[in-house]
């Protein structure tokens, strides 16, 4: 299983009733998780084909804010019922644009 696909079913498990703004629900989607005291889940967007870890490239980090930026404008003002729609058009729209969701898992062990 990819980790977009996880993190879409975790969306789809924990979405609630009430309807958000377009703009709520693409900054759910790039949030750090804390799922315990020392893992935690952060997701990131990356250049499709090109091998990226976040915070080594500012140029990537500034056009996928860009991208990021044009993608949910798309959508600015839209109320959603379903959070799963909304995150599916950010992720259709950022695709088209050449970038790929990256969910990653960060474990603490020393603090």
């Amino acid at each position: 299983m990819t980790k977009a696909f996880i993190l879409l079913f975790f969306l789809l498990i924990t979405a609630c009733s009430s309807v958000k703004s377009y703009e709520e629900i693409a900054v759910k989607v790039m949030q750090t998780r804390k799922f315990d005291n020392i893992t935690y889940q952060y997701n990131f967007w990356a250049p499709i084909g090109v091998s990226y870890e976040p915070g080594s490239d500012k140029e990537i980090e500034k056009k996928s804010e860009e991208d990021q930026r044009y993608c949910i404008d798309e959508y600015r003002g839209v109320e959603f019922a379903d959070e799963i729609l909304a995150t599916i058009y950010l992720i259709q729209c950022m695709n088209k644009k050449g970038w790929h969701l990256q969910t990653d898992e960060l474990i603490i062990v020393n603090h």
